[in-house]
């Protein structure tokens, strides 16, 4: 009808703004709601925001494991690249405070003894000095036995600059890995295989003083049996009670013969004459069982075994200057130290007192020749009698 007012949702009207684009329409379309009462837009929105924050989280937790990675980097590449540094400063230490503690052993002057460790140091690792050198006696020489059981010691110590590879993202360029060692060194008061052949300590003092090279009567150790009366310079070990050497302030109950001769013979064939000196911590004396019967066969093997050994060294435990000492029937001897000398020959019977005059040539005679072959420097020390310290040893300490 003209004039007639159409409402404002009439179909008419409604399908003429349609189809003409109205910005009214159009708003009206974007605020539709869904079936849930949540308009679109909203909706939308709150998705794009929630796909937002996922994805900062994400890269939040890539970002941890990353500096996670890098702290472990740091940790398996440089600290144990240090490790390894350290692993290998020690081993160093080790044979520097070695070789420093025998070149005092030897009586070398501190320089040398210095100049040894310092080799073995860079050797080791060219980058590494040396940082400290302290040795007791702080000359580094003359007689040994400032410190407890006769013993003195050398301590180096080390260093070597380290630089990281991954740390420096945490701010650590550098480190300083360190070494410390220690050695012992003094007279030999032990030895892993010696020759279970006592020798007298007055007779030793004869030998020692003899001209190097010279095979003087002064060297000649007989035996013609076990009284303790008879003048004998040397003897056996009574195995297994008489070795090793115990160390203990009273003398053992020896027991008399044991019946060890076999093992004494069992001991030199499996041993042989490659005896290393050990520095060991016992009390002062060390005492030691003779046996006081050996057969013939014994004595023959023993005699035959030495002869095996003519121009090699071999070290010899040293009974004191008082002779034996009786305990229950068994023979005790305290050891006053250790000697290395050099095998001329060996006998037994009539050759036994003809090359080493003994009183009497019986059966049970036998003696054997000794050299000093002018290795070492024999050093008195206060004790129970004159301390053989011809044979040193050195070990580390711990």
């Amino acid at each position: 009808m003209p004039g007639h007012r159409q409402g404002q949702g009439h179909p008419g009207v409604m399908a003429s703004a349609a189809e003409c684009g109205h910005p009214l329409l159009e708003q009206r379309d974007h605020h539709h709601h869904d079936q849930g009462g949540v308009p679109v837009r909203v909706k939308r929105l709150s998705l794009v925001r929630l796909r937002d924050e996922q994805h900062g989280a994400v890269l939040m937790i890539v970002a941890i494991c990353m500096i996670i990675m890098l702290g472990m980097l740091v940790l398996v590449f440089d600290l144990g690249r240090s490790v390894g540094i350290k692993r290998n400063m020690v081993a160093g230490a080790d044979a520097a405070s070695l070789a420093a503690a025998r070149a005092c052993a030897e009586g070398q002057p501190m320089g040398t003894a210095q100049t040894a460790a310092t080799t073995l140091i860079t050797d080791n690792n060219a980058a590494a000095t040396m940082t400290n050198f302290q040795a007791d006696p702080v000359q580094c020489s003359g007689i040994p036995g400032q410190l407890q059981q006769n013993v003195s010691q050398v301590t180096v110590k080390s260093s070597v600059p380290v630089e990281y590879f991954f740390a420096p993202i945490f701010g650590l360029n550098n480190g300083t890995v360190t070494s410390e060692a220690t050695a012992l060194w003094g007279p030999a008061i032990g030895v892993a295989n010696p020759v279970p052949l006592r020798l007298t300590s007055l007779q030793v003092d004869g030998c020692l003083a003899t001209p190097i090279g010279s095979a003087s009567a002064d060297c000649a150790f007989g035996f013609d049996n076990d009284d303790p009366n008879s003048g004998s310079t040397w003897g056996v070990l009574n195995f297994p009670e008489g070795w090793p050497a115990q160390g203990s302030a009273n003398p053992p109950d020896c027991g008399g013969n044991t019946g060890g001769q076999s093992q004494v013979i069992d001991y030199l064939a499996e041993t042989g004459p490659d005896f290393t000196p050990v520095l060991w911590d016992l009390p002062n004396p060390i005492w030691v069982c003779a046996d006081p019967g050996l057969s013939a066969s014994t004595i023959q093997y023993i005699v035959d075994w030495l002869n095996a050994n003519i121009g090699l060294g071999l070290i010899f435990p040293v009974m004191g200057p008082q002779g034996s000492m009786m305990a229950s029937g068994g023979l005790v001897y305290p050891i006053v130290g250790f000697v290395k000398l050099t095998v001329v020959g060996a006998w037994k019977g009539q050759q036994a007192k003809q090359h080493c005059n003994l009183p009497r040539g019986n059966a049970s005679a036998f003696c054997v020749q000794l050299r000093n072959d002018g290795t070492s420097i024999v050093d008195g020390v206060p004790g129970n009698g004159a301390y053989y310290s011809q044979l040193k040893a050195v070990r580390l300490v711990g």
